[in-house]
């Protein structure tokens, strides 16, 4: 039973650190980069007019709206993968 636990921990790690990943090169990079190109030497985005400036808030309200629909299921899944795992290895450990 212990075993069961431990690899079905190690299983959602390992699905948590995927979203997490998925996150990170498809949500989270390509803001940044766009950030960094339309920021002027003090890190305030500079953009050419008003309908640039709509755009981007509409890029950053997706953003948010993606990473907390996707970040935080994943990061309970990978959360409780580790409790799991770790308290099975706790267990095993201290007998």
């Amino acid at each position: 039973m212990k075993l069961t636990v431990f690899l079905v921990g190690i299983g959602l790690m390992a699905i948590g650190l995927v979203g997490l990943y998925y996150i990170l090169k498809y949500i989270i990079t390509p803001y940044n980069r766009f950030v960094f190109e339309n920021s002027n030497a003090h890190g305030v985005v500079e953009l050419a007019d008003w309908d640039a400036a709509v755009r981007f808030r509409k890029y950053q309200a997706k953003k948010e709206f993606l990473e907390a629909l996707v970040g935080w299921p994943t990061a309970i899944l990978f959360f409780g993968g580790f409790l799991m795992a770790a308290f099975t290895v706790v267990y095993h450990f201290s007998m």
